[in-house]
């Protein structure tokens, strides 16, 4: 929880990081966090850094995370999220991280990923093909226990393929 934070969230809240008075980083683990991710957190539009690990959150991932133009780290790990892993988080470019795994995420991995540097999908509900072309951004892709094939570029480091 926030505890007896003041209004200001640069003032010292739990997990919430600043610069310039603009929130830039949230970092809240295993806070016991319910519910779906709140529209409010995309008026963040300075986020940089967001994790939120290992509480329960459920719903679906929101595609408007691509509306956060300078985020460039996005980790959901160890949550009740499920659907699919919206083509729209490949806006976030190559120098994007986006940690997923741990999750009841199904469907396949949107081509359209590879756009970014590293993606975490292991032990979620993936099934079917998945491809990515030469020339992608993705460099770090981890894929196990999940029930996927398909072909993945050689210069691609994937941890945990076939597990």
């Amino acid at each position: 929880g926030w505890g007896n934070a003041s209004s200001d969230p640069c003032g010292g809240w739990n997990g919430v990081m600043c610069k310039n008075g603009t929130v830039t980083t949230l970092v809240l683990v295993e806070n016991n966090l319910t519910g779906t991710i709140p529209p409010e957190l995309f008026s963040l539009s300075d986020l940089e850094v967001i994790a939120l690990v290992s509480n329960q959150i459920s719903g679906t991932v929101p595609a408007q995370f691509a509306s956060l133009r300078n985020l460039s780290f996005l980790n959901l790990y160890a949550n009740s999220l499920s659907g699919t892993v919206p083509p729209e988080l490949s806006s976030l470019g190559c120098m994007a991280e986006v940690g997923l795994s741990v999750n009841a995420i199904s469907v396949t991995v949107p081509p359209s990923l590879a756009s970014l540097r590293a993606l975490g999908l292991h032990s979620n509900s993936l099934s079917g093909t998945i491809g990515f072309g030469d020339g992608t951004c993705l460099s770090e892709l981890f894929l196990g226990s999940n029930q996927v094939s398909g072909t993945i570029p050689g210069a691609l480091d994937v941890f945990a393929l076939d597990q």
